[in-house]
């Protein structure tokens, strides 16, 4: 005789008995979590026409597996039941999947702990309660969008506002450009909010010499060095008490550390400097490959806390044209997660003998927007103050103005 699991000769009654909300039940199961081999039968026999009745699935059963379902009808929860009883059973199948796969690795001779985060993650999306997204929507419809300004009035306009939550932004540009210093200046209106600057490539004590800096007008040359009066030092302690809420690590280099501290301390905008140097306990066979996964991580990371992520970026070409968003280095995965992409260009960088070339001319590039307008913007850049400043009573040129776009044009989401 043989001992079959009840609680899953149960559920696949309840498939059988409760057509009208089939589909939905058996969204939520899989094949893999039925270990009696009649309720494996079944369930491949209901997965090739959920909308047929009972009847026709049970005929075209085995004789044992017919004997299996029948007994599943009598063990099946009521209706009103039987969500919450198929929920249950599915973080017992996602526990014994758990497991099995823990128990495979401790056999392996090298174990990561990002191996073990993974399964962890893989385990949690299954058993979690997806709500009526339609339903949310509505509730939601006239929440306002919560928005994380640049502090650049032009660039946020063309933004419609700022950087969306939940969203990643990554700037782009080739070395000395001054990428890092442009995010440095985002900061300067993110003072009355949680934010963290990880520096992967200099110091945190450089990067609030910069910030001192600019926001103080002090030549960054003095500030470098720490010459300063002591009526400036008591400036600059003034000054950080403004940034209290943000925090500068630089002793972070795994996308796994980097992730985890912002799940624990939900910071509303988070800049990572820069992508390149990001390290993972995880294994590949190029950078390619390994940066991908760091964007898939933080685009996780992002929609999962609504963190902002400004993540800056080398790109590949030496040229001294200015750059599009594929020349992003290892840019598969960055041009794809990203919602925005920000481009700078100094001709000046590549150009230094060229006496008609001004150090200060710099050419911002919004070159991708998953929510509005793309354009190019005209900035000058400081060095003795480490700052970027846009030019005065210029005129956007907006590439694609979103009064222009039809309800016919394929926005490029």
């Amino acid at each position: 005789m043989n001992n079959y699991d009840e609680f899953q000769q149960s559920i696949i009654g309840a498939l059988l008995l409760f057509g009208d909300i089939r589909p939905a039940l058996f969204a939520k199961l899989k094949k893999s979590d039925f270990t009696d081999e009649p309720a494996k039968e079944a369930f491949e026999q209901i997965s090739k026409n959920l909308q047929a009745d009972k009847i026709t699935i049970i005929s075209a059963l085995s004789d044992e597996s017919k004997k299996y379902v029948v007994i599943g009808c009598e063990l099946s929860p009521v209706r009103s039941a039987v969500e919450s009883t198929v929920d249950s059973f599915v973080e017992r199948a996602t526990q014994k999947w758990l497991l099995n796969q823990t128990q495979a690795l401790a056999f392996s001779p090298s174990v990561s702990v990002a191996e073990l985060k993974e399964l962890i993650e893989q385990a949690e999306k299954r058993v979690e309660i997806v709500s009526d997204n339609s339903e949310k929507y509505l509730q939601d419809f006239f929440k306002k969008i919560e928005t994380t300004s640049t502090g650049f009035s032009k660039l946020d306009k063309l933004l419609n506002g700022g950087f969306i939550e939940g969203t990643i932004s990554t700037i782009g540009a080739r070395p000395s450009t001054g990428k890092t210093t442009f995010a440095i200046n985002i900061l300067k209106s993110c003072i009355d909010f949680k934010s963290v600057f990880f520096s992967l490539e200099m110091s945190g004590r450089m990067i609030y010499d910069r910030i001192v800096s600019d926001r103080l007008n002090i030549e960054y040359g003095k500030v470098h060095k720490h010459d300063l009066s002591e009526y400036e030092f008591e400036a600059v302690k003034q000054l950080l008490e403004f940034y209290k809420n943000l925090t500068v690590i630089d002793d972070l280099y795994d996308i796994e550390k980097i992730t985890a501290y912002v799940y624990a301390n939900k910071p509303k905008l988070a800049v990572i400097d820069f992508v390149q140097v990001i390290t993972t306990q995880k294994n590949f066979i190029d950078n390619r490959q390994r940066i991908d996964y760091i964007s898939q991580k933080l685009k996780k990371c992002a929609k999962e806390t609504k963190c902002c992520f400004l993540v800056l970026s080398q790109i590949t070409r030496n040229g001294k044209e200015a750059p599009t968003m594929s020349d992003l280095k290892e840019s598969g995965g960055l041009e794809q997660d990203s919602d925005y992409i920000i481009l700078l260009h100094r001709p000046y960088v590549n150009n230094k003998n060229d006496e008609k070339i001004s150090p200060a001319e710099t050419k911002l590039t919004l070159d991708k927007n998953k929510f509005g307008n793309t354009g190019v913007m005209d900035f000058r850049f400081n060095g003795i103050f480490q700052r970027f400043d846009e030019i005065a009573d210029q005129s956007e040129k907006i590439v694609r103005p979103i009064s222009s776009i039809s309800v016919n044009d394929d926005l490029p989401f």
